[in-house]
């Protein structure tokens, strides 16, 4: 047949066909192909920066474990070349696929099928009609009475519609359908109809037979880049491998908060690389695989992948740190309910830090517990209360916390934090009244004992003697040898912020008095003692050898070792609120009873050791000047007269400190005395259970009146029943 020359309109048509036909074939091959995943990574040790530079994929690396067992066909892609922005959440929501797709993105979710994509568990809201999705969607009954999946189903919670998985993957058939469309089919009343409709289709057939084709050929490694994929699978072992040493490296150093860099971060070098090149240098002699990787690293001058430097180190922390809170906060908001505890203090840097803890109940299997977890350091932008509500509530805020479920707050006694009337606590108490208010007890009882020894300028005296001896001896190696040899235990150093080492100082004092005495008087008169030494130990001779200093010492031991004894008890964990409330009125049942017997005491021991020394106890007595016109003259006050004035003042001082500063614990105690065991226990007290469950519930809102007092009274039979058993009685 004679060649005929085309029209114009003829020749554009051919192109036309030509070029959609190409650009249909255009990356076909890719879809069975996979090409060699990009490994990126910080700067190596070696160098300061690293580039994208992956190791070759013929492995020959002892992989323990790893290497040695068989890759199967499940396994061949399982760490695809994927786009680094691709978002994790096109595996489980098919409404957040984009628009176009290239073929690795489409064998990747090929491979990991529909499972997750269907989320038959969501759940499905209704649309104006009240009509919905249903579970009942995804299966087909067949004639036989047997049901069966319809794995090509999915359904998007994000769009609330229904999608056909092959459609929506190959373009031949996408379009033909709504469940082949990108805003799914949502029209529910028509869904029953519209699925056997779709599924019997032709494009749909076609779609599900390239679908299933490409899966079974996956799954057998019988593509033709089998032998690229198990390259690529091993390569994925072995960095899987080293990152899991490197890993376990990091979390070894910082479990025991050591720092993990050095001075010198260089491989190459025999020199202190830091704590964690060296813990992998020593990891490596025991482990090919480390050891092979340390030595690539070792032997190339170039920039490669190592994983080794500070950058890689820092990402893993930081990985790790999130994920951390991201479990706390997870257990945070299933338990609902939680209390918030902050408290400030200056760093090294000179930048006040408030930090942030976060107490809420933890059910695990059959364990209640109830769980502090630290979240995070606040910068402090201002001191008043106003400020810091308005920080602390943006914090909560930021960590998807709600104030309304904040049912407790805890801080120290400072006026900003603790203030009644308008310090924090008030002010969150304002936005929500079931945010309770509970004072730290420990620093309840030190601020109590600080305004008990500021009563006098006696006391203060004391106590500034008593820093002054551990001051005297433990700024000289000379004189701490010399302590050592007169007095067994050593002297300690006494805070104001902390009573225990109140009570330890002053503990050494009263029950080494005579060797310490001795300790002195060697460094006061020991010809090879500096002018200096001796000078300063004459000195506080002269502030110790006194009836005063005796007086008070045997007056505060007692007390201190009560309120010690107090305050440790009060930091054991798990404590009941009933047990917290009898052991500080135990203390003050203690201050009151005693109150005469310390005093009497302490002069009576005072006096011996001034008789045994020599030491004068009385002196010139002082009197008040008379005013004009006054008749009457002062009597004046001996030094045993004024000394044990003062001391009654203390121990009044004290007892009413912790009187007003525990009165919030027990207000907490009365309004929740009905849940304590021995109310429990308390037949009797049936009524009063049954009026503060009303008072709660009134005030607690989501409480239920009637369910909770069937509950206390189950807790009450299951209470009965444990120490039946465990008595041995039933």
């Amino acid at each position: 047949m004679p060649y005929k020359k085309e029209s114009g309109a003829q020749g554009r048509k051919r192109r036309k066909i030509e070029t959609e036909q190409q650009a249909k074939l255009a990356g076909s091959l890719h879809r069975f192909l996979v090409s060699t995943a990009e490994i990126t990574a910080g700067p190596s040790s070696a160098a300061p920066q690293e580039t994208r530079n992956p190791d070759p994929v013929s492995v020959d690396i002892p992989v323990p474990a790893l290497e040695a067992k068989t890759v199967s066909s499940k396994d061949v892609y399982t760490q695809p070349n994927l786009p680094e922005n691709i978002d994790q959440k096109v595996y489980t929501d098919i409404g957040y696929w984009p628009e176009t797709m290239d073929e690795t993105l489409k064998t990747e979710l090929v491979r990991r099928g529909t499972e997750e994509l269907q989320n038959k568990d969501a759940w499905f809201p209704r649309d104006s009609n009240g009509r919905s999705f249903s579970k009942d969607w995804f299966y087909i009954h067949l004639d036989n009475g047997e049901t069966m999946l319809r794995t090509w189903l999915v359904f998007s919670p994000v769009n609330n519609a229904a999608y056909c998985f092959p459609c929506m993957l190959f373009q031949k058939a996408k379009g033909k359908s709504s469940f082949g469309k990108s805003s799914g089919f949502n029209a529910w009343r028509k869904l029953s109809p519209r699925l056997l409709e779709h599924e019997r289709s032709s494009y749909h057939l076609s779609a599900f037979t390239i679908w299933k084709e490409l899966d079974m050929w996956l799954h057998k490694q019988e593509t033709i880049d089998a032998a690229a994929q198990l390259a690529q699978q091993r390569s994925f072992e072995k960095w899987k491998a080293i990152l899991v040493r490197i890993l376990d490296c990091i979390l070894y150093l910082a479990r025991q908060t050591l720092p993990l860099r050095g001075h010198s971060e260089d491989l190459n070098t025999d020199g202190n690389c830091g704590n964690f090149l060296e813990t992998f240098k020593l990891l490596a002699k025991y482990d090919p695989v480390a050891k092979q990787h340390l030595h690539r690293v070792q032997g190339t001058d170039g920039y490669i992948v190592s994983y080794l430097s500070p950058q890689s180190q820092n990402e893993f922390i930081s990985l790790l740190g999130d994920h951390i809170r991201t479990v706390i906060f997870q257990n945070i908001i299933k338990a609902k309910y939680f209390a918030i505890m902050f408290d400030s203090t200056p760093d090294i840097s000179h930048t006040d830090q408030m930090s942030q803890v976060i107490r809420y109940v933890h059910i695990e299997d059959s364990g209640v517990h109830v769980t502090e977890s630290f979240i995070d350091f606040i910068q402090l932008y201002g001191k008043s209360a106003d400020v810091i509500t308005k920080q602390i509530c943006d914090k909560l805020q930021a960590d998807g916390l709600k104030l309304e479920h904040c049912y407790g707050q805890g801080y120290d006694n400072a006026a900003t934090m603790a203030g009644h009337i308008s310090g924090v606590q008030k002010r969150i108490l304002d936005m929500n009244p079931k945010a309770m208010f509970v004072p730290c007890n420990n620093h309840s009882l030190n601020l109590a004992g600080m305004h008990a020894v500021g009563v006098g300028t006696k006391s203060v005296t004391f106590f500034g003697t008593v820093e002054k001896v551990y001051s005297f001896f433990s700024s000289s190696t000379h004189r701490w040898d010399i302590l050592k040899k007169h007095v067994p235990i050593r002297v300690k150093r006494s805070c104001n912020t902390r009573w225990s080492s109140m009570h330890e100082a002053v503990c050494v004092l009263a029950e080494h008095t005579e060797k310490i005495i001795d300790a002195l008087e060697a460094l006061r008169v020991g010809p090879e003692e500096t002018s200096e030494t001796r000078g300063d130990a004459g000195s506080l001779l002269v502030c110790i050898m006194t009836y005063v200093f005796f007086s008070f010492l045997h007056f505060w031991n007692p007390v201190l070792t009560e309120v010690n004894d107090t305050q440790i008890y009060l930091q054991q964990e798990g404590l009941a609120l009933d047990q917290c409330v009898q052991k500080l009125k135990a203390l003050t049942l203690f201050c009151h009873e005693k109150h005469d017997s310390l005093v009497s005491k302490a002069t009576e021991k005072a006096l011996q050791v001034c008789k045994t020394y020599c030491i004068p106890t009385e002196r010139r007595v002082g009197r008040r000047k008379k005013m004009d016109g006054e008749n009457s003259c002062d009597a004046g006050l001996t030094l045993i007269q004024e000394t044990s004035r003062e001391q009654m003042e203390a121990i009044d001082q004290l007892q009413a400190e912790i009187k007003k500063r525990t009165t919030q614990m027990n207000t907490l105690h009365q309004r929740f005395a009905f849940l304590q065991i021995q109310t429990l226990l308390d037949t009797k007290k049936d009524d009063f259970i049954k009026k503060q469950i009303q008072h709660t519930c009134a005030q607690y809102t989501e409480l239920n009146a009637a369910s909770m007092l069937t509950e206390i009274t189950r807790l009450r039979d299951h209470i009965i029943l444990y120490k039946e058993v465990k008595t041995g009685q039933l």
